[in-house]
């Protein structure tokens, strides 16, 4: 657990209790909050036991930390933020909301945590992002191809992409080891010749695993182990697919992008400025991830994403008909939940990681439960939330829905078959009722952005954030910083802090103070933000 530095101050104060107790000496932090003086016992000694161990003393007294007894709490939870690895996230947060003009964080979550997690062991994470022309799902992506080789960014995918039967082909597959491998565009494979849209999903399967072989006339059997995550931009074209999908044997989750809320054209942005910061923000809020930071999952969240699983094994089943009849060739067999349960742990776990916690909490889950609504087939899921909110008939359905009666009656057959839908057959109108619970009917699809309870393990903050996302709950004599500009300042007084390190704090704090024409009661939030920096550049 790494500490940037304070500065030294004669009075501390215990973030657990608000204790405050002299120094020790040389303007040193205490490393106790001392009971007998009325604190709550605890110490600075951090323990990495996930859970209490007997014979531990950290264990024992418990976590806290000291910070200056002159500063506010808007200054501690600053601090926090930037000592803990969440000031990156927040940040990109912060920048895509604005750059994408939406309050849909899912799809930027769901990359995120799929990149963060490419080293792992386990199930691989592989994922759709779906979404029409034009949503952003591109622009997102691209901006994960770095320099630091996280991932592979590829236009598109070919049967002969993984491995060559060339002699001196090059190979694809061994590169991708521990990485994620992102396809800008997979709508091309889809729909492209059948023959060789069904070889790649052949060959994807098989390298699931990770491991592939595969037998060449030319230069015989060539093969490789490689483990890695994938994520894959595609229109809503892929719904039209699952059948095959399934058939070939499920991979992948989905996260759908939603238009957002408004748009810039090309003359109204900077297109190079936007793609650059978006590029090192996602660069440093993964940079902050380090290799065998793994979250946990809790025992009762591991049953609910169980749960959930079985959910999408059964619901994007397929059902297997005869051609011109139509009628029912087999009875459904769904897929084991066993490999989509790993899949969503690895995507709630990448995103605790990526937000420095010590284990999945309930803003995880809330990810994992959109994802599942957005892997179901979407159609079979707005029949569901159709009955589920009272539309109970066929003909009501098919007009609610805007599908013919005939090819209704199909898919109400389907859910059927696959137990989701209750008919009951004694009335006329036949009636439709759900038939046993599903998450998404009454879950939040959304995914909301961690509180400051939700924190690294490290610390405990009793202090509110600096910055609300409701403007409303912060007066305009309180808007220190305008707001959404805090990392837009934090960089500038870093590079303030980095190339003028002999300018007195006072004097960066007023240079960005100019520079963001911030208001006058600004300065004292600008100047402690440059102290901080400087804590941190020791």
């Amino acid at each position: 657990m790494s500490r940037s530095r304070l500065t030294p101050s004669d009075e501390w104060r215990c973030v657990r209790c608000g204790l405050v107790l002299p120094s020790p000496g040389e303007g040193r932090p205490p490393i106790s909050c001392l009971s007998d003086l009325g604190g709550c016992g605890r110490g600075t000694e951090w323990c990495e036991h996930e859970n209490p161990v007997e014979g531990c003393e950290p264990c024992e007294k418990g976590y806290t930390r000291f910070f200056p007894a002159s500063w506010g709490d808007a200054h501690v939870q600053l601090y926090i933020d930037t000592d803990t690895g969440q000031f990156e996230y927040r940040s990109l947060v912060e920048f895509y909301k604005h750059a994408f003009r939406t309050r849909d964080t899912a799809p930027m979550d769901a990359c995120v945590a799929a990149v963060a997690t490419g080293w792992t062991e386990g199930d691989a994470l592989w994922l759709y992002v779906v979404g029409a022309p034009g949503s952003g799902k591109t622009e997102l992506v691209r901006a994960f191809a770095d320099e630091r080789k996280r991932a592979y960014f590829l236009s598109s995918l070919t049967p002969n992409s993984l491995v060559s039967g060339l002699k001196d082909g090059k190979h694809l597959l061994p590169e991708l080891d521990g990485k994620t491998l992102i396809i800008k565009d997979f709508t091309m494979t889809l729909e492209s010749h059948r023959e060789n849209r069904d070889a790649l999903f052949g060959a994807l399967r098989d390298a699931y695993d990770g491991s592939y072989s595969k037998a060449f006339g030319s230069v015989g059997t060539i093969g490789f182990e490689s483990h890695f995550n994938l994520i894959a931009c595609v229109t809503s074209a892929i719904d039209g697919y699952y059948t095959v999908q399934s058939i070939l044997g499920q991979r992948f989750l989905i996260v759908r992008t939603s238009f957002p809320d408004d748009f810039d054209s090309d003359q109204e942005r900077n297109l190079g400025a936007f793609r650059e910061g978006l590029r090192e923000r996602i660069d440093a809020a993964l940079r902050s991830v380090q290799e065998g930071e793994y979250p946990t999952c809790p025992p009762g969240f591991v049953e609910e994403i169980k749960s959930h699983a079985r959910e999408i094994a059964l619901l994007r089943a397929h059902i297997h008909r005869e051609g011109q009849s139509r009628e029912l060739a087999a009875l459904p067999e769904p897929e084991a939940p066993a490999r989509l349960t790993n899949q969503l742990l690895k995507l709630a776990r990448g995103l605790a990681a990526v937000r420095h916690k010590s284990e999945v909490t309930a803003d995880e889950v809330d990810l994992v439960r959109r994802v599942v609504a957005d892997t179901v087939p979407t159609l079979r899921v707005r029949i569901l939330k159709a009955v589920h909110e009272g539309t109970e008939t066929t003909d009501g359905l098919a007009s609610l829905i805007g599908i013919s009666r005939p090819t209704m009656e199909r898919h109400l057959e389907d859910l059927s078959v696959l137990g989701a839908i209750s008919t009951d057959v004694t009335v006329r109108p036949y009636l439709h009722r759900v038939g046993r619970s599903f998450s998404f009917l009454s879950s939040s699809s959304r995914t909301p952005e961690p509180s400051a309870e939700t924190l690294a393990p490290s610390v405990v903050p009793t202090a509110p954030a600096l910055f609300s996302d409701d403007s409303t709950a912060i007066s305009e004599s309180d808007k220190l910083f305008g707001g959404k500009k805090l990392a837009d300042v934090f960089g500038h007084i870093q590079n303030k802090v980095r190339r003028d390190a002999a300018r007195p704090d006072v004097w960066i704090a007023k240079d960005a103070m100019l520079a963001f024409q911030m208001p006058e009661n600004a300065q004292s939030t600008a100047l402690a933000l440059v102290q901080i920096v400087r804590s941190m550049e020791k």
